[in-house]
């Protein structure tokens, strides 16, 4: 659950990162962009105004040059025929003839001049009809891109939004299931305290057979078993037959510590048998006593063997006879 809350977080990142990339190429575009001034200079060129421009700056010059001397031809006749025998009407033919040629030249310079104007407003208006179109093709392209940077942004918003929702459904996810594995904790440590409880109580069972096992034990641990598999039932089999035999370990005695310590007088063997204590049990109480068995265990053992409230009797007896 933590690596995929990583992974959101993550996504979210690039999602930014991504969005952020976007804001600075499109800052980056507009700051290459070449300015109106430079996009109308390198046209101009391209169609060649300047030099159509300054083609008409000479013409005019040179029509301003040609209307000078045609204003100055009849001055310049007066002074060049002064004190000579020229009549009026002869500086009018002389005039005439030094005009002709340069009104021509100016009627030809005025043609020349409104052909390259024609011209010249021809490109000046592919001039302007491309800056308009440049300009409006920028705002377009301008528009496109503050669009997808919307729609970058709408995005982002709506990845943030939707791994928000996601992680709101992992987080309570990831509670239900903390709340589960707290419940859980609960109940195995209930079940647990169970199962330890069922563990004592065999234990204690098994503690207090301990001394009626001393007193017979053979055959008596698997008896036992099976009796209190009966009880607390077949999953416990083993746990019960291990502790069984680690509290019940096998009893191994020389035949001669036997005899030692189960030897009883003919005397006191006649008189227990006398008061209604039978030999073999007269030997089973002396071995037990040898044993360390309690007395109260000896009475259980007995009661078994011969019956309730037998084991109490048959003690006493004993008791009463071997005092004495």
């Amino acid at each position: 659950m933590t690596a995929k809350l990583e992974g959101f977080q993550k996504t979210m990142n690039e999602s930014f990162q991504k969005y952020f990339d976007e804001q600075e190429k499109y800052l980056q575009e507009l700051r290459d962009q070449p300015t109106a001034i430079e996009q109308l200079q390198k046209f101009r060129e391209d169609q060649k105004l300047p030099v159509l421009e300054k083609e008409l700056l000479g013409i005019d010059q040179t029509i301003l040059d040609v209307e000078g001397l045609l204003s100055n031809i009849e001055e310049d006749i007066r002074t060049r025929t002064e004190g000579l025998p020229v009549s009026e009407a002869a500086a009018r033919r002389l005039t005439a003839i030094e005009q002709a040629p340069l009104s021509k030249r100016l009627t030809d310079l005025i043609r020349g001049r409104q052909r390259v104007a024609v011209g010249l407003e021809a490109k000046q208006r592919v001039v302007r009809e491309f800056m308009t179109a440049q300009e409006t093709d920028i705002q377009r392209q301008r528009a496109i891109t503050e669009a997808k940077l919307g729609l970058g942004k709408e995005r982002l918003e709506f990845e943030a939004g939707k791994q928000e929702t996601t992680l709101e459904i992992y987080r309570t996810e990831l509670g239900r299931l903390e709340k589960e594995e707290t419940e859980a904790t609960a109940e195995v440590k209930e079940a647990t305290k169970a199962a330890n409880t069922v563990k004592k109580n065999i234990l204690t069972n098994i503690n207090s057979a301990v001394d009626q096992y001393k007193l017979n034990p053979s055959g008596f641990r698997e008896r036992y078993i099976e009796s209190l598999v009966a009880t607390y039932g077949e999953q416990q089999r083993e746990y019960i037959g291990k502790q069984v035999y680690s509290l019940m370990p096998d009893i191994i005695e020389k035949p001669e510590d036997i005899t030692s310590k189960t030897l009883i007088s003919q005397a006191k063997i006649n008189q227990l048998a006398a008061a209604g204590v039978p030999q073999a049990v007269a030997l089973d109480i002396q071995r037990s006593l040898n044993a360390g068995t309690t007395w109260p265990t000896i009475v259980a053992h007995l009661d078994q063997q011969l019956g309730e409230g037998k084991g109490k009797e048959m003690m006493e007896l004993y008791e009463n006879i071997m005092i004495f």
